[in-house]
């Protein structure tokens, strides 16, 4: 399992790099994600954010409600390890 949240976003703040050009972030899975490194995911699930948001054209940032889906994606990867990321997050967004 992997952990995200707090320690994730103070990865992104310090300067993670970006995911890999050559991924298909359509296409990363829960137990890919779970294997990697703390920067890595930080920065993914930045990008996953940013891309769900300009896909609903939503202008505004509100990271606590990053911070809460990137928990609750935690404990859905954790239940369905070949889920897809962004599937997964879309949907947990669409909660909001």
């Amino acid at each position: 399992m992997f952990r995200l949240g707090k320690f994730a976003l103070l990865a992104l703040v310090l300067g993670a790099g970006p995911a890999a050009a050559d991924e298909d972030l359509a296409k990363i899975t829960c137990r890919q994600l779970s294997g990697y490194k703390a920067e890595k995911i930080a920065s993914l699930l930045a990008w996953v954010d940013g891309y769900w948001q300009g896909q609903h054209q939503q202008k505004s940032f509100d990271g606590d409600a990053m911070i809460n889906t990137d928990h609750v994606l935690a404990a859905e990867c954790a239940k369905h390890p070949n889920a897809k990321v962004l599937a997964t997050y879309g949907s947990l967004r669409r909660d909001d």
